[in-house]
């Protein structure tokens, strides 16, 4: 069972279809991931995109906090139809949330990412055996000067920071690591 941690939906659970392929991040390290954000953005204005969705906790997550909109991108039919089934509950408008059924990469070659931005990047950790993954997904430019992308990894994958990103911080819960990164040129003042 998926909960969501905190802000006006707390407490509520989220649709998880039977044979999901989503590894959903535990309470534990959401609320902690959620803890460093307050102190790096202001939600009102915020948009958020939650790449890999998959139980799109960490977009309702925000959306609970008061983001202004959210874009959850993600591969698996099934998982995108459970997020539309608990978003519709949570906030049937649907004028602050949209979901993508799709891959990240066509997403992100397609779409810009629209300021201020929060990116949330939870792929399967399989991807990270590929040391230049989150280079190429977010090449220079990608990101707005004012965003900042979060990367949930395995521990161990360090080395594939890429340079171009300024890491804000870093978590450390069990096998996961957390980094909090923005574009250097923000992080650099210029």
């Amino acid at each position: 069972m998926v909960k969501i941690t905190g802000g006006r939906w707390r407490g509520q659970k989220l649709t998880i279809p039977k044979g999901s392929k989503a590894r959903p991040t535990s309470e534990k390290v959401r609320q902690a991931v959620f803890n460093v954000l307050e102190n790096l953005v202001s939600w009102e204005g915020t948009r958020l995109y939650d790449l890999y969705a998959g139980s799109g906790a960490y977009g309702m997550e925000a959306l609970s906090r008061g983001a202004l909109h959210a874009v959850f991108v993600e591969a698996h039919p099934k998982d995108a139809q459970a997020i539309r089934a608990s978003l519709t509950r949570l906030e049937p408008s649907r004028e602050r949330w949209e979901v993508i059924p799709g891959k990240v990469e066509s997403w992100l070659a397609r779409n810009p990412i629209l300021p201020p931005a929060v990116v949330l990047v939870d792929p399967p950790y399989a991807l990270y055996g590929d040391s230049g993954y989150l280079a190429g997904l977010f090449e220079p430019g990608k990101l707005p000067p004012e965003s900042i992308l979060v990367a949930e990894a395995p521990h161990g994958s360090e080395n594939t920071l890429p340079e171009h990103l300024e890491l804000l911080a870093s978590k450390r819960y069990g096998d996961t690591i957390v980094w909090f990164l923005t574009p250097r040129s923000f992080a650099d003042g210029s």
